[in-house]
């Protein structure tokens, strides 16, 4: 089993990782935590500050396909979800997407079979969560159309 996925998926990774799931059901469990891009270490990788690239993502994901255990007794827990929609925009956004889920369609040449035998499971995304922010964000305007109203209303 794979997942992919931000913080969320990483605490579910470590849930498992030592259990039935990951050790009896399937062989072994792997993360592969996203923020935006791969997430390789502690660090990411060095902002370069270029545009958005989805192939970048694309690619990281066929990588895991392609890969000898990656067959049709496996699954892939995929989340794309709230680091993207913080982060770049829906056209962007609209772009991954579409190209995973194209990812996900493509056939073997002749026999029109899918490519990748792998079940996969797209979970949902974190809420937001805004109205939990803290220190200077409770200050901004944004905030007051959170919060009950106190006292009167002035008209």
């Amino acid at each position: 089993m794979w997942l992919f996925g931000d913080s969320n998926a990483e605490r579910l990774y470590v849930s498992l990782k030592d259990g039935p799931l990951c050790n009896e059901v399937f062989k072994i469990c792997n993360l592969s935590k996203m923020w935006v891009y791969p997430w390789p270490s502690i660090q990411p990788v060095a902002w370069d500050d270029k545009d958005f690239e989805p192939q970048q993502i694309l690619d990281h994901i066929r990588e895991v396909l392609e890969r000898p255990e990656m067959n049709e007794n496996s699954a892939m827990i995929l989340n794309l979800g709230l680091h993207y929609m913080e982060s770049t925009s829906l056209a962007n956004y609209r772009i991954l997407l579409k190209g995973v889920i194209d990812l996900l369609n493509e056939r073997n040449k002749g026999n029109g079979e899918l490519r990748y035998k792998t079940r996969v499971i797209w979970k949902t995304t974190t809420s937001m969560n805004k109205e939990k922010d803290i220190e200077s964000r409770l200050k901004s305007d944004w905030q007051r159309f959170l919060n009950p109203t106190v006292g009167k209303y002035l008209v």
